[in-house]
């Protein structure tokens, strides 16, 4: 009896030993060591950068407005400003590595100051009208008049015109003096976008009227 059995488990082994692979056990074998695990899925956000606004002025591109993860990158004249989304009640802005302005917003509008804090611009807003003026008390501003129903505005101060803008056709056409601005508009900004005529005051350094112009069309 027990040679009879120590035969059957001598049989069963020899069997099992002699076992040609499946052609899929085959192939898992022969593939090589990183692809015979699954790859972990990343946990990092990939880089996305989508292009929002291309400003021309006088038919050349003057700057273009990016979205970029989670900040809004301007570009112009050889130069980049990064925006920050929100956090609290400001926002910063910097280019190269430092810190050159940032966003205060209050109930009615927002500041744009300086990196320590000092104020540049101060923006109040409703629906018909922004005002922006260089002083806490809004003396003297500018004020950009919207005009919703023939889709233009105008920038006065002092009552004189500064710069008109018209939105036709999803495309937005600043002028201001010897100066044209024009880009397209995209449908969640057309309520906003008259507030761009902010591009046609020329007393504005380039780099305010550009961050401003970010805020009045809330890009982030």
């Amino acid at each position: 009896m027990k040679n009879l059995l120590f035969g059957i488990y001598f049989l069963v082994a020899l069997v099992a030993c002699n076992k040609q692979p499946t052609a899929q056990e085959t192939q898992q074998n022969n593939a090589p060591a990183n692809q015979q695990e699954t790859q972990p899925k990343s946990t990092e956000t990939a880089q996305t950068t989508a292009l929002l606004l291309t400003i021309n002025r006088n038919g050349g591109v003057f700057a273009t407005i990016e979205s970029e993860n989670d900040k809004a990158v301007i570009r112009y004249e050889n130069q980049t400003i990064w925006v920050h989304r929100r956090k609290d009640d400001k926002r910063k802005a910097e280019s190269n590595g430092t810190i050159i302005a940032e966003i205060k917003y209050k109930e009615e509008g927002f500041k744009l100051r300086t990196a320590e804090g000092n104020l540049k611009w101060k923006v109040k807003i409703n629906a018909e009208k922004v005002k922006i003026s260089d002083n806490e008390e809004n003396n003297n501003p500018f004020e950009i008049k919207i005009d919703k129903d023939k889709n233009t505005a105008k920038v006065k101060r002092n009552e004189t015109e500064i710069a008109k803008a018209t939105l036709q056709n999803n495309q937005l056409k600043i002028t201001a003096n010897n100066l044209t601005f024009e880009f397209g508009v995209a449908p969640h900004q057309a309520e906003q976008a008259l507030y761009a005529a902010v591009l046609g005051i020329e007393t504005i350094a380039v780099q305010d009227r550009l961050l401003l112009l970010v805020e009045l069309l809330k890009i982030e």
